[in-house]
């Protein structure tokens, strides 16, 4: 009886113990961060400034501007007569590419990726009409130089994909 029951114990301690190292970990592979009503999960090693709702892998600032690799959150103004596409091309700078519609609660719109100034990026833009035909865009931008720009793609994918309302 003795026996079995330190066997039974040990058991239910090794499980515990197996449970308590997978949340670790799992807790480990990123954090959840939010940006106004969105919610973002990040790798656990990037760091940011909420206040500017940018953020970067490892250690910085933003004292001398935006991070080489980051992810930058923030609102597009829409003026009337102008079409959500062209507000985006706009703001991008440039065609957007690789683009794949999207819909997340009542926003719908598209991830995309372009690159501008030797810097490529992973964008998902959202908008909303609200009020009298006004429009609300918001927007979701992972970049990184270009050269460097591969080793990130998946990072940034996975980033965009969890971007919730």
């Amino acid at each position: 009886m003795h026996r079995t029951h330190t066997f039974a114990t040990m058991t239910a301690l090794s499980a515990l113990l197996l449970v308590f190292c997978c949340s670790a970990v799992y807790a480990e592979k990123g954090k959840t961060i939010t940006a106004g009503p969105w919610s973002i999960t990040l790798p656990a090693d990037w760091n940011g400034d909420a206040d500017a709702n940018v953020y970067w892998p490892g250690k910085g600032s933003l004292d001398r501007g935006l991070p080489p690799v980051s992810l930058h959150c923030g609102g597009i103004p829409v003026m009337p007569g102008t079409s959500f596409e062209e507000r985006v091309k706009r703001h991008i700078g440039t065609e957007p590419q690789d683009r794949s519609d999207v819909t997340i609660k009542d926003f719908s719109g598209f991830t995309c990726n372009w690159e501008h100034h030797g810097k490529k990026h992973a964008g998902l833009f959202l908008h909303k009409k609200i009020g009298s035909g006004m429009v609300v865009i918001r927007f979701f931008d992972c970049r990184a130089p270009a050269a460097e720009f591969a080793q990130y793609k998946d990072v940034f994918a996975s980033i965009l994909k969890s971007v919730k309302k």
